[in-house]
């Protein structure tokens, strides 16, 4: 798990302003998130009638920009995230 906090202090702040600073941030929970990894992210994701459940997505490689967040469809419909919602061509792949 990866939180992450935002301390805001002048640029002109001591030393100690920005000690203080710090401890007070680490004493408030409200001021922590968490940040979710890609994988997180992708395991997250319900893909229940979405682009990527279907037989006809095919990812981009590993070596892709959009490696696997995005794909080509072998349908004939245009590349496109595989969140997506499903068009009328869906079929359900095996996989999923």
């Amino acid at each position: 798990m990866i939180l992450t906090c935002k301390i805001v202090v002048p640029n002109n702040a001591s030393e100690l302003e920005i000690i203080n600073a710090e401890l007070a941030a680490g004493r408030d929970d409200s001021r922590w998130k968490r940040t979710y990894t890609r994988e997180d992210r992708k395991q997250m994701t319900d893909f229940t009638n979405k682009c990527g459940s279907c037989s006809h997505f095919c990812p981009y490689s590993k070596g892709h920009v959009f490696a696997e967040t995005y794909g080509d469809c072998n349908a004939g419909h245009p590349w496109g995230q595989r969140s997506r919602p499903a068009c009328s061509d869906y079929e359900r792949s095996r996989q999923c």
